[in-house]
This record gives structure tokens, C-alpha cells and sequence, in this order.
């Protein structure tokens, strides 16, 4: 079941994110369902909006809940400051 979350977070953000790379650093069951938080690697889009040939990748963290039929209902970028 870990491969199966793991494998509709990844390609959730494929799709929403337009994400170069995904990679799940965890999954965790909870009482409703799923909880798994991935790096991403994503183009930065202010750069890319100036100048079409830049290709600058950015990494962040998402943390994205699944329910228990593994549909996604929540998904945010957790920025450093909001770690610990």
C-alpha cells in the first residue's frame, strides 16, 4: 500500500506541479487516511518568466494528504522556516 501512495503523491505533483523529479521521503498512515511529504524538483518560474531559455531548477518540500481510497485533498510547499 506504501508503494501505491508513493506512487499517485509522485505523479499528483507531476501533473499539478509540473515537476522535473519527485522523490517520497515518507508516507505515514493516519486515522483518515495517508500523509506523505516529497522533494521536488521544479523549474523556478520567476526566472523563467524573464527569459525562456533560463532552466533553473528549485527544490522544495510538500507535504500532500491523501484519504483512504488515496484520492489527494491537501497539498502544501513547507518553506524552511516552518520545519521543527
Amino acid at each position: 500500500m506504501i508503494s501505491q501512495v508513493s506512487n499517485t503523491v509522485k505523479k499528483f505533483l507531476q501533473d499539478v506541479l509540473e515537476a522535473e523529479a519527485v522523490r517520497v521521503v515518507s508516507v505515514n498512515e493516519t486515522s483518515s487516511g495517508w500523509v506523505a511529504e516529497a522533494n521536488v524538483a521544479e523549474k523556478n518560474q520567476c526566472l523563467a518568466s524573464t527569459e525562456s531559455s533560463y532552466r533553473v531548477i528549485d527544490e522544495a518540500r510538500y507535504i500532500v494528504k491523501l484519504d483512504e481510497n488515496l484520492e489527494v485533498f491537501s497539498y502544501k510547499e513547507v518553506k524552511p522556516e516552518e520545519e521543527e
